[in-house]
């Protein structure tokens, strides 16, 4: 294995710039990459006085806090682009630090679990060139080579008060691009990632825009000061098999009408699913086969769409509350059920939020946050499941002027078991998952009936 070699420190256009010499994973055959440079940029402006003090909500407080590391992959368009490696990176440094004026809070230090200290202190920002085509990574099915895309020991790990926001751009031999961003979850939630990114992009093409991130969580969540009760819970974790696959548009169509197959045409329309409860309750069952135990899915739902009069649409912060399916034995893992469970969920938080006010949101909240954590009051005698999706989020609107991205994924991490993620299959149809799961429960996976009909196994198709 090779060690990063410290080569010297620089100030390059103002920046404090590290220059490494070379490194690469333990596993032989992997991609190598070389390290260009690291730094730290801060905001265009400083922050104004008012905005030092960033107060967190309560959703932001029992949000774990680990890094959330996502990549968007940008081919390259066209052999005559003009895009150089050193245009792209000065234009995104460039527009980095003008959008980081609109989000103060990212370019700040964790003061302590209520509160972020605005101080400019700037994102970190490093530069790699690989010695190979994008193409190693992108129609790779093997997750292992993907750790090599974000900064090294970041995807999931608990926050640096120091780093809440981390940017890893990487170089292909052949003109392509990888942005890669980690973010503290106390900061916000994978939409508020996104959101940040699409305004980042639209300033680096020169779009006219007026951005207006909004970061008034804690007016609408208030922090408070014991949430032992929920902080406490600790998942399961340990070591896991991470593969990804493909569900495409085709097959999620057969899936659904499947699922809904019944004489009763009534039952048939209000019963029908979509694509994210199709999959989330295939991958359910699937991975559930062979266990004994009773089965918990954790998904989340964002208040931003249940609660949109209340919560600004460009509200940045953590607003998903939980859902769960709870299945007891294996009879309950009809997917007609699963499916049937995740609409009564569904409904369920709908309903609580219908008529809600400011005054009531919160107490709404608190007491949907309650249901949740006292399913895992025996977390230790239940196999626990968390499903996430990203699908819908704007990703083809993320253009740094080369064209949207090609493929995004939220990169696993062993910190906890038992995990899917579906994102958009951008550069075809259908739904991409990552699956992360213990090694039995991945075998079942592997060999269940509905994976083998209507999924397969990722491999740049």
């Amino acid at each position: 294995m090779h060690v990063p070699v410290l080569l010297r420190a620089a100030f390059h256009k103002g920046f404090q710039v590290e220059f490494i010499r070379r490194f690469s994973t333990a596993k032989t055959g992997t991609p190598q990459a070389t390290l260009i440079e690291k730094t730290m940029i801060k905001p265009m402006h400083p922050t104004l006085f008012f905005g030092k003090n960033h107060k967190l909500s309560f959703l932001d407080q029992i949000s774990d806090g680990r890094y959330i590391p996502i990549a968007f992959f940008f081919p390259k368009q066209d052999s005559s682009s003009s895009n150089t490696k050193s245009y792209i990176s000065q234009l995104l440094k460039d527009s980095l630090s003008k959008v980081l004026v609109s989000y103060y809070p990212f370019a700040g230090t964790l003061m302590d679990d209520t509160n972020i200290h605005c101080n400019d202190q700037g994102v970190e920002f490093q530069e790699v060139q690989f010695d190979c085509p994008l193409s190693e990574f992108f129609d790779c099915p093997h997750t292992d080579f993907e750790s090599l895309l974000f900064p090294k020991g970041l995807p999931w790990a608990p926050c640096d008060k120091n780093r809440l926001f981390s940017i890893q751009l990487n170089h292909f031999d052949c003109g392509g691009v990888v942005l890669s961003l980690c973010m503290t979850h106390t900061l916000g939630d994978a939409w508020s990632a996104f959101n940040f990114t699409k305004d980042w992009a639209s300033l680096s093409r020169g779009a006219s825009v007026k951005l207006c991130p909004q970061f008034d969580g804690a007016s609408i969540f208030p922090p408070i000061d014991d949430y032992s009760a929920i902080k406490d819970i600790k998942a399961p974790g340990g070591q896991c098999i991470s593969k990804r696959y493909v569900f495409s548009a085709s097959k999620i169509q057969s899936l659904k009408d499947k699922i809904a197959s019944t004489t009763d045409e009534y039952s048939k329309l209000r019963n029908y699913p979509t694509s994210v409860e199709a999959i989330s309750t295939v991958l359910l069952k699937s991975a559930a086969s062979n266990s004994n135990k009773p089965s918990l899915l954790f998904l989340t739902t964002d208040l931003r769409r249940r609660a949109k009069d209340i919560i600004p649409p460009k509200c940045i912060g953590n607003t998903g509350v939980p859902l769960y399916i709870f299945a007891r034995e294996k009879r309950e893992m009809e997917l007609q059920r699963l499916v049937g469970e995740f609409k009564k969920e569904k409904e369920r938080v709908s309903s609580a939020y219908n008529n809600v006010t400011r005054e009531t949101l919160f107490p709404t909240t608190m007491e949907t946050i309650g249901k949740a954590v006292s399913m895992l009051a025996e977390i230790d005698k239940l196999d626990l499941y968390v499903s996430s999706s990203l699908s819908k989020l704007p990703a083809e609107d993320i253009d740094f002027g080369w064209g949207g991205p090609k493929r995004v994924i939220v990169h696993g991490g062993n910190y906890i078991q038992n995990v899917s993620i579906l994102c958009d299959n951008l550069r075809g149809d259908g739904i991409e998952v990552f699956v992360q799961l213990e090694e039995q429960k991945m075998h079942a996976l592997e060999s269940a009936q509905e994976m083998l009909e209507f999924a397969s196994p990722y491999g740049g198709t």
